[in-house]
């Protein structure tokens, strides 16, 4: 099966388990706290029989789950807009909720997590249009009294 993005890249590719709850995939990243990020990745099968079903977690919160498709090397993404909260940073985990030993075999590919431009300006930005729109009101007053 080919890397999901070039056809030549990295990608991680799983074998299933009979014990439940094991993170096939987790890592910790810093956030900004209160900012929205995409998560996204994909997954796809690499045998066809008991396609896994991935539940993406944050912080030990499901927040997303994939069901793999029967057939080999189908990529599917998984997406979703998340908040950080009151975290700082957040640790993401990708279990494998199949538990079957036969089969049960998936590989991961392009897993990231993309901040999003706020729709909020924050107080230091607020504070700085304020500036410039009383600068630009004082200069138009200022050439109506020349």
């Amino acid at each position: 099966m080919a890397d999901h993005t070039t056809g030549t890249g990295l990608m991680q590719t799983a074998n299933g388990t009979t014990t439940a709850g094991l993170a096939i995939w987790r890592q910790t990243v810093s956030v900004v706290p209160g900012t929205d990020y995409t998560f996204s990745a994909w997954g796809a099968s690499s045998f066809s029989i008991n396609p896994a079903l991935l539940s993406f977690r944050a912080n030990d919160v499901e927040f997303l789950t994939l069901q793999l498709p029967v057939g080999v090397g189908l990529w599917t993404p998984a997406t979703t807009v998340l908040n950080a909260g009151v975290n700082s940073s957040i640790e993401f985990e990708i279990v494998d909720l199949t538990i079957e030993g036969f089969g049960n075999d998936l590989t991961l590919d392009d897993i990231s997590l993309d901040g999003l431009i706020p729709t909020v300006p924050e107080p230091a930005s607020v504070a700085l249009l304020a500036f410039f729109a009383s600068c630009s009101f004082l200069g138009r007053d200022a050439r109506k009294s020349e």
